[in-house]
């Protein structure tokens, strides 16, 4: 599996259902006093970690409806060492 950029293409998936509708979201926000807050989990299992490349469009599509991004990293025991 390439981990190289499996974050920025499930992005890409997610945001490309939300992208037309930034001016939407934002009156939402407005209106409702909320905010945006994406959240990515990243498992590493047996030493295959995927890179955080994020791209501009996504950047700009978070930065146009004003999100943050929190990432969290969770770690599992490789077997190499469990031996």
């Amino acid at each position: 599996m390439n981990y190289k950029k499996i974050v920025n293409d499930q992005l890409k998936q997610i945001i490309g259902k939300l992208q037309n509708k930034s001016s939407i979201i934002n009156e939402i926000k407005e209106a409702y006093s909320l905010e945006c807050k994406f959240f990515i989990v990243i498992k590493i299992e047996k030493g295959n970690t995927p890179a955080l490349y994020l791209d501009k469009d996504i950047i700009k599509f978070f930065s146009s409806i004003e999100a943050e991004l929190d990432v969290d990293l969770y770690t599992n025991p490789y077997d190499d060492f469990c031996e």
